[in-house]
């Protein structure tokens, strides 16, 4: 092409021939990439259409992870259970308070005593033949401790 020659390769370009879109394409081109952007994104429209939509996994969540445990702590005492999450089934409770720890631990509230629960708690889900179980802390005690 250095002396006008024309290309004969119209299938394949070869070597010598750059094609440049001409720039009304790349605008174009701009266009239809913000156009796809905008309809795989879902808007806030949508979004507010449909507040309480859950997704796959928020439902088969509970399925999943059928047993939970649930531990109470309050100034006097400590109450922990566990249950069925689909049918809120108590599988087994046990408390502080109760007559047969009540009476054995020196304070009902401290490390001790939580040990002792949850031991007490383990010991009964081996004799249900259940090994597992799942615990979510509330909003309010994600991070905190108790003393």
């Amino acid at each position: 092409m250095n002396n006008g020659e024309v290309c004969s390769s119209l299938i394949v370009p070869c070597h010598c021939c750059v094609t440049i879109a001409p720039p009304w394409m790349w605008v174009q081109s701009r266009l239809d990439s913000f156009i796809q952007v905008a309809w795989t994104q879902r808007s806030r429209g949508k979004a507010a259409n449909r507040p309480n939509k859950k997704s796959r996994s928020q439902m088969t969540y509970m399925y999943m992870r059928p047993l939970l445990l649930a531990v109470f702590f309050s100034k006097q005492f400590i109450h922990a259970k566990v249950m069925q999450r689909g049918i809120n089934k108590m599988i087994s409770v046990t408390s502080t308070n109760s007559r047969d720890l009540r009476y054995l631990l020196p304070s009902l509230t401290d490390d001790e005593a939580c040990r002792v629960e949850g031991n007490l708690i383990g010991e009964r889900f081996k004799n249900t033949d259940v090994f597992a179980m799942s615990f979510e802390p509330k909003k309010s005690k994600k991070g905190s401790s108790h003393s």
